[in-house]
């Protein structure tokens, strides 16, 4: 979460010491403000000797190792210094827990207290409820504020007598510090907003730190930190030495927590304090032992570190799977995780997805914890079409288009026949059944996904297997399909034409994009119907106009999205269409169509919520000349491509404190900048029933819509001999 400039906010806090120099360069615009709380001390300055020198050096190193400009592990402290120690250097329990109320009434969200025994001296209801109390206030535009209870966090310094704060191990005589949480009368209440803060050396507890022992509870809210640390000293402005103690551990840890919230300031203290302790680094050869205790079977590294060496880093990364929420709220049921969150485009969108590259920049989604995380999406939209790939399996298909079988049309009746077009070894590609009475004719069809849809007039009449498609080449991820079509003469010049196809899909090229375990993918279905008017211009020339209807499920034009990428459930494209069919001779004849396509998107829950005006066009025009034993083919073809549409998008982009997602409207024109055109010369030659050689050669100029692209040769000779 950040603030209006996109920086990370300021995090109030407070250091509960002995004395401070807020003099120096270190605390340089870091200080809230300065409160002396012990007897009638007015200052948080250290007494000084007759040669000027402070009595006693703690309080200053400490804060500049929470938020100091050099030494700080949190530059958004804010920091109020407070001195509970008397002119002599005593720290006594009124003290700390005035310091404590004082801290609270400034709003601190973590509280440093790098002095002694703590334990007794927060004990206290008044305390207690004090800590649970601060609350995080966001201003708002109209000038008032949100209020959401957070707590504060309290870290303390474990101590540097070297011993167990687990009861149990204490000696008879009751010599050591220890901690009894089951004595607690009020700070258990507020135990998870806790941190032990221990000291370590070389991956281990440091000879002279305080540790957890064998209490769990202890355990459970006990971290370690370097023992010993370079900071800021009060001898001068810039003075600075060495130092070492659990009092120095303690505020490197505060001011991790610090940095916490000040990314995520809708986190409580609970929650803050906890995604520390998750994170520790267990690293240390010690949690491999387990011999360690009074009875030597429990596991050194939790016995002597707690949860282990605190690691920033590994706390500001993410907690469990990061997703982006369908609603308004961080923290809705339906939600998309953003690891499955992918768009595979078609090859009608050209190169990958055209849109601006900035419509999903800055998008975020959030983790377990609600925190919000940049996600780059630009590795998870791209053209699921690839054009090597599309010829190889043309290339594929034409092995088994150009056999000797071929086309094998069968009369079955009087206006009664079968067309079917098979490979050698027996696998139907494509057929069409057809019967003819007075002026009408009734067909029905199917072709597997990859192969030409058996209506299409294009080279209606020749039989030279072709590379180049005329049909949408997004039915080539089609299962199969299968259609009905009927022709109505009206007069003897016009007649009414009506066709309906049908195709679904299990498979889908984005798959490839998404992990082994993903489930769910939905299904890609595709129908279309056409009616068209046909004029009989003359004996040669017919001339067609049709409108349709192309719908499909869960994609669109066959790209697919899923999760945040999602495109909705259903799109509809509404097509007008024209056509010529030209006989030239009875061996001559010219063919042409072109198709315009308008239609609109209306996206899931995603981040794409409608594609508008979204166009279409496609066009092919055929020349084939059919001899007794050879063929000739001549096919221009521009493939569907979208020319044009705009794209809406609405883009989480942060949250506020209340779990309200911040969302940004964004649009953005989509449309190919180039225009495929498939330029193939096809040759068959049939010397007998039993063999057939084909020749191919295809150009494609501006392959996959893109006018920067080189154009591509493809090309293919067969000979095929049936036994």
């Amino acid at each position: 979460m950040l603030d209006d400039d996109g920086d990370t906010v300021e995090v109030q806090v407070a250091v509960i010491d002995a004395e401070f120099r807020p003099s120096h360069e270190e605390f340089d615009g870091r200080v809230s403000g300065t409160k002396a709380v012990a007897g009638d001390r007015d200052s948080v300055e250290a007494t000084e000797d007759d040669d000027g020198n402070p009595d006693y050096v703690h309080g200053t190193p400490v804060a500049a190792l929470l938020g100091g400009q050099e030494f700080g592990i949190s530059g958004n402290a804010r920091m109020e210094l407070i001195a509970a120690a008397d002119d002599h250097g005593t720290v006594f329990s009124g003290y700390v827990r005035d310091g404590v109320a004082h801290a609270v009434d400034e709003g601190a969200r973590v509280i440093n207290a790098s002095l002694g025994d703590q334990w007794s001296t927060w004990d206290y209801e008044e305390t207690v409820e004090q800590i649970q109390e601060v609350t995080y206030e966001k201003p708002q535009e109209d000038g008032e504020s949100e209020t959401i209870e957070v707590g504060t966090a309290a870290v303390f310094a474990a101590g540097n007598d070297g011993n167990n704060l687990s009861k149990d191990d204490v000696t008879e005589d009751g010599e050591g510090e220890y901690i009894n949480p089951d004595d607690f009368e009020y700070l258990g209440e507020v135990w998870d907003q806790i941190l032990i803060a221990g000291g370590s050396h070389d991956w281990k507890k440091h000879a002279s730190s305080n540790y957890p022992g064998q209490d769990e509870e202890i355990q459970d809210r006990f971290l370690v930190a370097p023992f010993t640390a370079r900071s800021a000293t009060n001898t001068d402005d810039d003075a600075e030495g060495m130092f070492r103690g659990t009092s120095f551990a303690s505020p490197r840890i505060a001011g991790m927590v610090t940095g916490i919230i000040a990314q995520w300031p809708h986190l409580d203290a609970s929650e803050a304090t906890g995604r520390l302790l998750e994170t520790a680094s267990q690293e240390s050869e010690l949690y491999e032992e387990n011999d360690c205790g009074p009875n030597e079977d429990l596991n050194c590294g939790y016995y002597y570190l707690g949860q282990g060496h605190a690691d920033f880093e590994a706390a500001l990364e993410p907690k469990g799977d990061v997703v982006q929420p369908a609603g308004e709220q961080v923290e809705d049921d339906e939600s998309h995780d953003v690891q499955e969150s992918y768009a595979s485009w078609s090859h009608a969108f050209g190169n990958g997805f055209q849109a601006d590259e900035e419509l999903f920049d800055g998008a975020v989604a959030f983790d377990e914890l609600g925190r919000d995380y940049r996600v780059d999406l630009s590795g998870h939209h791209a053209g699921g079409f690839a054009l090597d790939t599309h010829v190889r399996q043309r290339l594929e298909t034409h092995l088994g288009n150009a056999s000797v079988a071929g086309d094998e049309s069968i009369e079955i009746a009087e206006g009664v026949s079968m067309a079917a077009r098979y490979t050698d070894s027996g696998e139907l590609l494509t057929g069409r059944f057809d019967m003819e009475f007075d002026d009408t004719r009734m067909s029905a069809f199917g072709f597997q996904g990859g192969e030409e849809n058996p209506m299409e007039t294009v080279l209606e009449g020749a039989d030279t297997a072709m590379l180049s498609s005329t049909t949408p080449q997004f039915t080539h991820s089609l299962d199969d399909v299968a259609g009905v079509a009927a022709e109505v003469g009206l007069t003897d010049t016009f007649s009414i034409s009506a066709e309906y196809w049908s195709g679904r899909s299990d498979e889908d090229p984005a798959e490839r994009m998404l992990s082994e375990d993903t489930v769910g993918l939905s299904d890609y279905g595709v129908d279309r119907q056409d009616v068209a008017l046909h004029m009989q211009a003359t004996d040669d020339l017919r001339l067609s106009l049709g409108q349709g209807m192309l719908r499909e499920d869960n994609g669109m034009l066959g790209s697919r999205g899923y999760g945040a990428l999602n495109l909705g459930d259903e799109h509809e494209l509404h097509v007008t269409s024209f056509g010529a069919e030209y006989a030239v001779s009875d061996r001559l004849s010219v063919t042409g169509q072109y198709e315009y396509g308008q239609g609109r998107m209306d996206g899931g829950a995603g981040m794409i919520r409608s594609i508008d005006n979204l166009r279409t066009e496609q066009a092919t025009l055929g020349v084939a000349w059919d001899g007794d034993d050879h063929q000739v083919a001549l096919m221009a073809n521009q493939p569907m491509r979208v020319t044009g549409g705009e794209i809406e998008a609405s883009v989480p982009v942060g949250r506020t404190v209340d779990g309200e997602v911040v969302r940004e409207d964004r649009t953005a024109s989509i449309g190919t900048d180039g225009r495929q055109t498939d330029i193939e010369l096809g040759y068959s030659f049939m010397p007998d029933r039993d063999s057939r050689f084909n020749a191919n050669l295809l150009y494609m100029d501006q392959p996959n819509h893109d006018p920067n692209a080189s154009g591509e040769w493809a090309g293919a000779v067969t000979y095929a001999v049936r036994f």
